[in-house]
C-alpha cells in the first residue's frame, strides 16, 4: 500500500498538509477554512476538537487511507481523536517545533551546504524559542540553543499602546495580541529609541517567562515609571515601542551576528514567526549583502509542510507558493454578474484604469501560502497619485500610519530600492533611494523603507500589469495590500467580496478573467 503522510500543527495559524511519494498533495491553513484569523484548535474539550476536525479539515483528508501522522505541538486529547479517526496509521512521530521550522524553508528552495538558518519566535515547547542550524552533508544540525523568547514580549509590549489596544483590563496573559507584531512595527518607525526605557525593556525581554507575565508587566512598568497605568500616554507607547524594536535587534544581532560573520556560512535562512519583522531582515541584509531567504510561510502556518520535508527530505520543491481552495458562495457570482458592468479583464484596460487613479480588487487563482496577499488577494492601486494610502486605508479601515506594500519589477527594484534579494514573499523593507523618495511617497514609510514584493517573468499576469503600467507611468510599481475585511483572513468567498465591493471606494474587480465596475460601459477605457 503506498504511504500516504497527514501532518498536523493545531496552534494558532494551524494547518494540515497531505503527502504521497515526494509530492505535497494538500495543504490547508485552517484560518482560510474557518475564516477565523489566525485559527486555532480546540485543545482541552475532546468533543469540541472532534467536532472542529470533522468540519474543517477531515473532508479534504476523505479518499486517503492515511498510514502515517506527522504532528507538532499535539496534546493527548487531540491525538486521541486524531487515533479514531485514522485507525489504519502505523506510525505517528512527533517532532520539534524549531527543527521543523528549519526545514520547512526547504520546502521552496533547495538546501546549499553550509547554509546558515536562523528559526525563532515567540512559542515552541518549554523554554525553546531560538535556535540557530546550519546545514550540512544533507541534513541540519544545530548550532546554538538560545533561551529567550524575542517574539512575545515584543507582541505583549502592544497592549500598553492605546492605539493598538483600548482594553485597560490588567489581566495582561488573557488579552489577544497576534495581529499586533505587524502593527508594532509600523508604528515604531514613527518615534526614537528612549534611552530611558532601555534597562526596564532589557530587563523585560530577560525576564519574560509565559508564566509570569503579569509580573513581568508589573516590574516593567514600574522601571518605566509608569506604576499603575496599563495604558501609556501616545507619544510614550510609542517610544517604548520603538525602544522595544531596538532591543529585539540587538539581542537578534548578539547571537546570529557572529556566525555570519565567520564568513563560512554563504546563506542565511530565516524561519519562525520572527521572520516576519522585514526590519529585521532588511538590516542584516544591509550590513552583511549576503542571500538571505525567508518562504511565504515563515511562521506557525508552514508548519505541517515542515513537518513533511522533515519526514521526507526528497520531497520536491513547491515552486508556486498557492493553496487550492474552492471559492465560497459561488451564487454570489451571479450577482456580480447581474449588477455590474464586466468585461474580460485586459492587462492594458486595467493598466488605464491604475495609471488613473482607480483602485482594482482581484480574486484571481488560487489562495498564497502565508499571511501577505502578493497579487492573487490583492487591492492594487497606483503609488505615483497623492493620497492614496489614505485611500487605501479608508476601504481597510486601517490607521493612517500602517504602510502599503509596493510590487515592482525585480529588473527596476535595485533603481528605486537599497536591496540585494529578491523579495517574493515581501520579506524585506529596504529604504527608498532618496531620489524616488517625494516621487513615491505614498509607499514610502516613516522611516523612509518600504515593504517591497518583486516579481519577475514567471509571475505571470501581475508582472504583465506592472510592465504594461511603467509604459503608462514609467515607474514599474504598484501599490498593493490584501484584499480582506478587517481581522478577517484573505478573501475567499464571492459574498465577501461583493460586500466589502458594494461598501467601499473599490473602484473594479477582477474576478479570474472578469472585471466587474461599478460605473456604466462607457466608463471602460478604450
Amino acid at each position: 500500500m503506498e504511504r500516504i503522510i497527514f501532518s498536523i500543527y493545531p496552534r494558532h495559524d494551524a494547518n494540515i498538509a497531505i503527502g504521497r511519494g515526494n509530492k505535497i498533495l494538500k495543504f490547508i491553513e485552517l484560518e482560510k477554512v474557518s475564516n477565523e484569523r489566525y485559527f486555532s484548535f480546540e485543545r482541552h474539550d475532546k468533543k469540541i476538537f472532534t467536532d472542529q476536525f470533522k468540519e474543517l479539515a477531515y473532508s479534504y483528508l476523505k479518499g486517503y487511507d492515511i498510514t502515517t501522522v506527522l504532528s507538532n505541538w499535539l496534546n493527548e486529547i487531540q491525538l486521541g481523536v486524531l487515533r479514531e479517526f485514522f485507525p489504519k496509521a502505523k506510525q505517528w512521530i512527533s517532532y520539534p517545533h524549531h527543527s521543523v521550522h528549519a526545514w520547512s524553508a526547504y520546502v521552496f528552495i533547495k538546501p546549499q551546504e553550509m547554509d546558515l538558518i536562523v528559526s525563532y519566535d515567540g512559542g515552541g515547547e518549554l523554554s525553546d524559542y531560538f535556535r540557530i542550524f546550519t546545514y550540512r552533508n544533507e541534513d541540519i544540525h544545530l548550532l546554538s540553543d538560545i533561551r529567550i523568547n524575542l517574539g512575545k514580549p515584543y507582541r505583549l509590549l502592544g497592549l500598553l499602546s492605546p492605539e493598538l489596544c483600548q482594553d485597560t483590563r490588567q489581566d495582561f496573559t488573557k488579552k489577544p495580541s497576534f495581529s499586533l507584531s505587524g502593527k508594532i512595527m509600523a508604528l515604531a518607525a514613527l518615534s526614537k529609541i528612549n534611552n530611558s526605557y532601555l534597562k526596564p525593556v532589557e530587563k523585560f525581554y530577560n525576564d519574560f517567562h509565559f508564566y509570569g507575565v503579569q509580573e513581568n508587566f508589573r516590574e516593567l512598568l514600574e522601571g518605566l515609571k509608569f506604576k499603575d497605568r496599563t495604558l501609556l500616554p501616545k507619544n510614550k507607547a510609542r517610544d517604548l515601542l520603538a525602544t522595544s524594536q531596538y532591543v529585539f535587534e540587538q539581542k537578534f544581532k548578539r547571537h546570529v551576528y557572529p556566525y555570519l560573520k565567520e564568513k563560512r556560512y554563504k546563506r542565511l535562512i530565516i524561519v519562525g514567526g520572527c521572520g516576519l519583522n522585514v526590519t529585521m531582515n532588511s538590516i542584516i541584509e544591509r550590513e552583511f549583502r549576503i542571500p538571505i531567504f525567508v518562504p511565504p510561510c515563515p511562521n506557525d502556518c508552514g508548519l505541517s509542510l515542515g513537518l513533511q520535508k522533515m519526514y521526507n527530505h526528497r520531497l520536491e520543491i513547491i515552486k508556486k507558493p498557492m493553496v487550492n481552495l474552492p471559492i465560497k458562495n459561488y451564487q454570489a457570482l451571479q450577482a456580480f454578474r447581474k449588477n455590474f458592468v464586466h468585461k474580460k479583464a485586459l492587462i492594458k484596460d486595467l493598466a488605464k484604469m491604475l495609471s488613473q487613479g482607480e483602485i482594482i480588487a482581484v480574486i484571481r487563482g488560487p489562495l498564497e501560502i502565508g499571511p501577505r496577499a502578493l497579487g492573487n488577494r490583492s487591492l492594487l492601486a497606483n503609488p505615483l497619485i497623492k493620497g492614496m494610502k489614505d485611500r487605501l486605508n479608508l476601504i481597510k479601515g486601517r490607521e493612517f500610519w500602517r504602510p502599503v506594500a509596493p510590487i515592482v519589477s525585480w529588473e527596476k527594484s535595485k533603481i528605486y530600492f537599497d536591496i540585494l534579494n529578491p523579495s517574493p514573499y515581501m520579506s524585506f523593507a529596504p529604504k527608498v533611494r532618496a531620489k524616488y523618495r517625494k516621487l513615491l511617497n505614498e509607499i514610502i514609510h516613516y522611516d523612509d523603507s518600504a515593504r517591497l514584493q518583486t516579481v519577475n517573468r514567471n509571475d505571470g499576469w501581475i508582472y504583465n500589469l506592472i510592465k504594461q503600467l511603467g509604459k503608462l507611468t514609467n515607474f514599474e510599481i504598484l501599490m498593493n495590500t490584501s484584499f480582506n475585511k478587517k481581522g478577517r483572513p484573505l478573501v475567499n468567498d464571492y459574498q465577501e467580496a461583493l460586500d466589502i465591493f458594494t461598501s467601499s471606494g473599490i473602484d473594479g474587480i477582477v474576478i479570474e478573467n472578469e472585471l466587474f465596475y461599478k460605473l456604466d460601459i462607457n466608463h471602460f477605457p478604450a
